[in-house]
């Protein structure tokens, strides 16, 4: 089904963004400030980062670029990713800027863990992303790097998030929690996306909320959803 991102990727949002940002709060300043320290000479780190796609314009908290990677890194706050349509919309929404841009990876972090594990989850992304990240990142101080990953694997995520086993002030192990999702269309492109994506498609320029109550008024299959498409595009036609 990788013919269904080819053509999501050369179709665009007749509008486009083409300003960059800037940081725009308290936990952007602490984490871009992080990053400043331990990106590797020549890597850009841009607020605000623009996105266009069939669905609308989108920013990206922050993008590490350099000639070979694109990473972006999103800043959840507790107050606006709740509820499941809220964790729905960014998948929906990252799905589309995986495929409509440069950009490759997708991590989404806390607010909390921002200020309260800032080192662990910019340990976790540098070792994740060693084109980005300088060899500095082994210095940092993390709880990660102390403790025991589940799986004894910084690639293997939880559906939480990163979970690893340390010792209290009593020397007792316990268990913590890092909240981070990390997307990569390489390992997740799942029938979810190819949805998405298909919808997108189907209603171009419609934006996701919307999407997202037709997707949930029709529950079309994906056959359902490659024949729509078919009628509306019959010189791209998907065969099934």
């Amino acid at each position: 089904m990788d013919y269904i991102r080819e053509i999501a990727e050369k179709i665009k949002n007749n509008s486009s963004l083409t300003t960059f940002g800037e940081v725009e709060s308290p936990i952007e300043w602490r984490l871009f400030n992080h990053i400043e320290k331990y990106k590797k000479e020549g890597v850009k780190l841009i607020p605000q980062y623009p996105v266009s796609t069939i669905s609308g314009n989108f920013r990206i908290d922050f993008v590490l670029k350099n000639e070979i990677r694109v990473i972006g890194i999103e800043c959840d706050g507790e107050e606006f990713h709740t509820k499941d349509k809220d964790d729905w919309y960014d998948e929906w929404r990252d799905t589309l800027i995986m495929v409509q841009s440069d950009v490759k990876n997708i991590y989404r972090v806390k607010g909390k863990d921002i200020f309260q594990n800032i080192n662990d989850l910019i340990y976790f992304i540098g070792k994740s992303e060693p084109e980005i990240f300088d060899s500095t990142i082994d210095k940092i101080e993390s709880l990660i790097h102390k403790g025991t990953l589940k799986n004894n694997r910084l690639d293997v995520i939880d559906r939480k998030g990163i979970i690893y086993e340390t010792n209290d002030d009593y020397g007792d192990k316990v268990q913590r929690l890092i909240q981070i999702k990390k997307r990569n269309l390489e390992n997740d492109f799942d029938p979810f996306y190819r949805k998405y994506l298909l919808y997108s498609l189907i209603y171009p320029n419609v934006q996701i909320p919307e999407l997202i109550e037709i997707f949930c008024e029709n529950h079309f299959s994906e056959e359902e959803l490659i024949d729509k498409y078919n009628e509306i595009y019959p010189e791209n036609r998907i065969e099934k």
